[in-house]
């Protein structure tokens, strides 16, 4: 599944890797296939047989929800959730430590938001790896996150269990958040 292969020694699984929240502001390549975005980081990493490159992109891109037919696809004909799991699948050709999420669903409607925060919740779990999330969505912190840091201009003002600080907010700026969530 997610996991390196015998031959990524544990110095690259020691890697932080950051999802962005603009798939394309995050290095991908719009005119490339999805693919090929993958393979590209492969590349980086030091793969050099096609064969191996062809089939790690596409057994990563099928395990985050892309379907075969739309591997090949170049990545500008893909809605803001797809461009996400293509990022996502690139983040993962080298399972990282510590994996930052930066406002991963902004952007998206509802239906795909649920969609990638089960990729999202399914591949963390898979890994094993810390995961730090920064969103203003409470919604998506709820799902993702075990542990919630509420920060006030740049500082740190309330922390603990996620469920503890969203149901009983201690500070102000936490129970402002917390009490302007549509529900």
């Amino acid at each position: 599944m997610f996991q390196a292969t015998e031959a990524h020694s544990e110095l690259k699984r020691s890697t932080v890797v950051m999802v962005h929240q603009n798939a394309l502001a995050a290095g991908l390549y719009p005119r490339l296939a999805a693919e090929s975005n993958v393979a590209e980081r492969l590349l980086g990493g030091g793969a050099r047989v096609f064969a191996e490159i062809h089939a790690r992109a596409a057994e990563l891109l099928s395990e985050l929800g892309l379907q075969p037919e739309r591997h090949t696809d170049a990545l500008m004909t893909f809605s803001g959730g797809m461009q996400q799991r293509v990022q996502l699948a690139r983040a993962l050709v080298d399972p990282p430590q510590l994996l930052l999420l930066d406002e991963p669903t902004t952007g998206l409607d509802p239906s795909v938001q649920a969609d990638l925060l089960e990729v999202v919740q399914r591949v963390t779990e898979t890994l094993g790896s810390a995961t730090v999330i920064v969103s203003h969505d409470l919604a998506v912190v709820r799902i993702l996150a075990s542990r919630i840091l509420v920060l006030h201009h740049g500082r740190i003002v309330e922390e603990g269990i996620s469920e503890q600080v969203l149901e009983d907010p201690q500070h102000p700026y936490t129970q402002l958040l917390v009490s302007s969530r549509l529900t």
